[in-house]
């Protein structure tokens, strides 16, 4: 294969085009810089080039800083990807190097970089809530696939179902472990790995609502086609050979008869899965909740056609073609740049959630893992420093635990526990139930990342109790304050800042009741005294960076019925 005529940048820049385009379509178009991010993403598609895509790159990434830090963890992945190929092509604008020297370079450590996400990802799901079949996040993935995609006719027996929830945890955390260790080697092994993320990415894709996510699909998938970018360039111009022959070299072996034919398979492979796929999904998802009137996800087709075109380029990717790849490496690779974001990786994978300097938007989705109220890893701490600087005030880190009792806040209320059980078909929440699962759900990250608009309103389900971090609860005073909310509310201040689950739920400590009249009054009370000015609704707002750079999550607590011992699945 020659990279001649289309280079390995330009084939791959149209995969990232595509996936921002979806992305786009999805959050709209009302930002400014979201209409500046189209403009580009039209011309770089249409005319692919270093300068334009290092400018549409720094839009991207400007876009998500602005958006942090509501933003899952798919945004801190690419972030990171995007900004290693951004830096990578730098010396190419300055005909250093080749783009696609410059696109080789980044491979090598966007291939590291993601082992070490997916390794993150499965190892703070070993945790004692994670692997509980009655309160984790993994039955109800798995659990929900089962209910959805398998006949009504057919009732799976309650052996079955529970061996499924059972199992669930340990397969999660195997498989997104083996994909990290399978990423850090190379070649044969790398793809084997590259293969394992699209089973699980697969997975993702067709869960239905409330926990459809193939946007995260979609943007992993096209990062992992960075790991394999001549197998990339390879399908690309199979498909460039297919539908405009004239665009492709004759020197270009893919523009012979033979191969075009060749490509055609994959190419019509593609549009059928992502066709089937779109079908498949968009009937489920009309049949829950507050979703009939729901229209046909383009981002799930995408995905589907992406699959085929992926396998297609690991198998190519493995070919004779190597050989040019290793040859296009060059002399431009800097081991201090590499190492520099190895090293923002892990930190951002494992020592980041240790010190308690990032919850939302960590690879902890969807793990069960305690980041306030004592750690439930089996071998980890976590929030080291909230931990330690709980007794102090005045930092993003002080002020300890909080367990909110009762409120009529409407904010509050909209945006936390975040339950989304009532989103549950019957036939899911049977299923959950008869597995041994709780079959409920909260997620407030999808509250702050998506908006109120996307969980189910808080009629629809009892409130729960639920406990914060101290700064959250700042942070959700403040935002009521702007809107002017009357509101009353009680919290207990729990006596230290670290526990286990019977601590979080029962622990006692200082009762604050707070009454605002919408109009900057208030009265504060902490077990029946006027509070003092240290108490947290007395406290002056947090500074801008606390509430950029650190977010944390509220933690359900259930019904005193349900006996609970373990952190319930909480979301991402």
């Amino acid at each position: 294969m020659s990279c001649k005529g289309t280079t390995v940048l330009h084939a791959w820049i149209r995969f990232w085009v595509l996936q921002q385009c979806l992305m786009l379509y999805a959050a709209g178009i009302s930002l400014p810089i979201n209409a500046v991010q189209v403009l580009l993403l039209g011309a770089l598609g249409a005319f692919p080039s270093t300068p334009l895509a290092c400018v549409s790159l720094c839009v991207r990434l400007s876009a998500t800083l602005h958006k942090m830090p509501f933003v899952w963890d798919s945004y801190y992945w690419c972030l990171q990807t995007d900004l290693v190929l951004l830096l990578a092509l730098l010396p190419a604008l300055a005909r250093r190097c080749s783009a696609n020297t410059a696109l080789f370079t980044a491979s090598r450590t966007i291939r590291v970089q993601l082992a070490l996400f997916y390794l993150g990802a499965g190892f703070w799901k070993i945790n004692t809530s994670f692997i509980h079949p009655r309160y984790s996040c993994a039955p109800i993935f798995f659990l929900q696939l089962l209910a959805s995609y398998t006949p009504l006719w057919l009732e799976p027996p309650a052996a079955t179902l529970q061996l499924v929830a059972h199992a669930a945890p340990g397969m999660t955390i195997a498989g997104e472990l083996a994909i990290g260790v399978l990423l850090l080697s190379s070649g044969a092994m790398a793809r084997l790995g590259v293969c394992i993320a699209l089973l699980l990415h697969f997975g993702i894709a067709l869960t239905p609502p409330p926990n459809d996510a193939v946007s995260f699909s979609v943007a992993s998938v096209t990062r992992l086609l960075l790991t394999i970018p001549t197998g990339t360039s390879f399908v690309h111009t199979e498909l460039v050979a297919l539908v405009m022959p004239s665009a492709t070299p004759r020197s270009t072996s893919t523009s012979s008869s033979p191969h075009r034919l060749r490509g055609t398979l994959p190419a019509a492979a593609a549009v059928v899965c992502g066709s089937v796929a779109a079908r498949m999904v968009l009937e489920r998802v009309r049949s829950h909740p507050r979703m009939s009137n729901a229209s046909l996800n383009p981002s799930v087709a995408y995905f589907g056609a992406l699959v085929v075109l992926t396998v297609r380029a690991v198998i190519a990717d493995g070919g004779p073609q190597r050989r040019e790849r290793i040859a296009e490496r060059g002399s431009f690779y800097n081991a201090y740049v590499h190492l520099g974001f190895i090293s923002l990786a892990f930190a951002y994978s494992f020592v980041f959630i240790i010190l308690g300097v990032q919850d939302l938007g960590a690879p902890n989705m969807y793990s069960n893992l305690r980041m306030h109220a004592g750690s439930n890893h089996f071998f980890m701490s976590t929030s080291f420093l909230q931990h330690r600087l709980a007794a102090t005030t005045g930092s993003a880190f002080s002020g300890g635990v909080v367990r909110i009792e009762s409120t009529d806040s409407l904010w509050f209320r909209q945006l936390y526990p975040a339950e989304l059980t009532s989103d549950f078909t019957a036939r899911e929440r049977r299923f959950m139930k008869t597995a041994g699962h709780s079959a409920r759900m909260f997620n407030g990250g999808k509250a702050r990342v998506l908006g109120i608009n996307s969980i189910p309103p808080p009629a629809a389900m009892p409130l729960a109790r639920y406990s914060l971090h101290a700064l959250e609860l700042r942070r959700l005073l403040g935002e009521a304050r702007q809107r002017n909310e009357k509101f009353n509310l009680r919290y207990t201040r729990l006596a230290g800042s670290n526990g286990n689950e019977s601590w979080r739920i029962n622990g006692s400590g200082s009762v604050v009741d707070l009454e605002e009249d919408g109009n900057g009054g208030r009265r504060c009370h902490v077990d029946g005294k006027e509070c003092t000015a240290d108490e947290i609704p007395l406290l002056p707002a947090p500074s801008y960076w606390e509430l950029k750079l650190v977010l944390g999550q509220p933690y359900p607590i259930l019904t005193p019925e349900d006996g609970q011992s373990e952190l319930h699945c909480f979301g991402p």
